[in-house]
């Protein structure tokens, strides 16, 4: 748990995953890199701050903000992703995928960060009570799949790759309506 992930001074989001000193050195010596994907409703309140964020800290971002909805999750989203990770050339040790969102985001995000040389480390910052008690939990992540011609599978397409950080800023959970509380309380029943 952390407070105010979008906090500058709050480094957990660029060096939290390194768990020694000295590649947490090696990384800050370098340019950072982040691809950093959200889902659509993560801009109108957080936008500005995430941009803010890296800027703050010199960070090359390339922010995706993609419907990242049950109807979307398929290996087509996960391989957008993936081509964006590797137009921005991060290093597969030091510059994590982001996902700040809800749960069906950070499925997507782990599937295509498993995918991507086998294995590049990603962050889940959920933004919904669902990924706060749910989705930022697991190690698995997946896409739906498509098995016969208008029949998808959900997570038929997925991995075992835990992130290799969870921030959980319980501060997002105060844009939420009484709809996703509500559907978030239903989990944690």
């Amino acid at each position: 748990e952390t407070l105010d992930v979008l906090d500058p001074a709050n480094e957990a989001l660029l060096f939290g995953f390194i768990p020694d000193a000295a590649t947490r050195a090696r990384a800050r010596a370098r340019t950072l890199k982040r691809v950093v994907v959200v889902d659509e409703a993560v801009p109108s309140h957080y936008g500005e701050r995430i941009e803010a964020y890296f800027k703050a800290h010199n960070v090359t971002t390339r922010m995706m903000v993609l419907p990242t909805t049950e109807e979307n999750k398929n290996i087509e989203m996960a391989l957008k992703i993936a081509e964006e990770i590797h137009e921005l050339g991060i290093d597969r040790r030091l510059d994590p995928v982001i996902a700040i969102g809800g749960g069906v985001c950070m499925d997507i995000v782990g599937f295509a960060a498993s995918i991507y040389r086998r294995r590049t480390p990603y962050i889940r910052v959920p933004t919904t009570l669902m990924g706060y008690v749910d989705a930022s939990v697991g190690a698995k992540s997946g896409v739906n799949f498509e098995a016969e011609p208008g029949v998808w599978k959900k997570n038929k397409l997925g991995a075992y790759l835990p992130p290799a950080l969870t921030l959980l800023d319980r501060s997002f959970l105060s844009t939420l309506d009484a709809r996703q509380l509500a559907n978030g309380a239903a989990e944690i029943v």
